[in-house]
């Protein structure tokens, strides 16, 4: 292989990142990630939400943790 032929291959070549970054948690709760769904729950009110990971887009609703 010339450099030349080398250097057009590396140019060929791009990352492409899959799925959904990283939730941020609320104050008082916890995350868990499975795949492509997200549960996040209330550590005293134990109030849970649940997302899922479609076309690199978290789908749901999040919420507080505060105490009412």
């Amino acid at each position: 292989m010339t450099n030349r032929t080398l250097s057009n291959f590396y140019a060929v070549l791009r990352r492409t990142v899959i799925g959904c970054p990283d939730l941020h948690v609320p104050e008082n709760a916890w995350i868990q990630r499975m795949g492509d769904n997200v549960m996040i729950k209330c550590n005293e009110t134990q109030e849970t939400w649940y997302f899922s990971c479609q076309r690199s887009q978290w789908i749901g609703d999040i919420g507080n943790c505060s105490q009412s």
